[in-house]
């Protein structure tokens, strides 16, 4: 049985996720903000946005790619190619600024200043890369 008629369009419509997030985003401003005057609720506003921008812009970034490897079959291609666990730690070597992950660790740490966030993050990735590759390497040793 398919339901329809107007209710079910505008669960629909509520449902949408563009308009199921504005309508927490509305929520949520008045909500929280019900006791700060306008300016201070548009200074907390610009603070998330100042924090959060990046992040969004990066991670935008790579799902717009994401949907051009899968579109395009490349993505399936790789996948028969590569296991996916090589596809994992390959990933870590050196993360930094294109990745969304590098962005939020260093925002949740407060880290500013670039050389700091490259000895924490980057530095890190690529360890964790590094000793990865050689337990694929040993796993593919006596496995593959």
């Amino acid at each position: 049985m398919e339901l329809q008629g107007t209710a079910i369009n505008i669960i629909n419509f509520l449902g949408a996720p563009v308009i199921a997030v504005g309508i927490g985003l509305l929520i949520a401003i008045y909500g929280l903000t019900s006791k700060m005057s306008k300016d201070e609720t548009l200074e907390k506003m610009e603070q998330g946005i100042k924090s959060a921008g990046i992040i969004i812009l990066v991670t935008g970034g790579g799902g717009a790619l994401g949907t051009v490897l899968r579109d395009s079959g490349a993505g399936d291609y790789i996948a028969r190619l590569i296991a996916a666990l090589a596809a994992c730690v390959g990933s870590l070597v050196f993360s930094y600024f294109n990745d969304s992950y590098y962005w939020v660790v260093n925002r949740m740490l407060g880290i500013r200043n670039a050389k700091e966030q490259m000895r924490v993050w980057s530095v890190t990735t690529t360890i964790a890369w590094a000793v990865g590759l050689v337990t694929l390497l040993i796993l593919n040793a006596f496995f593959g």
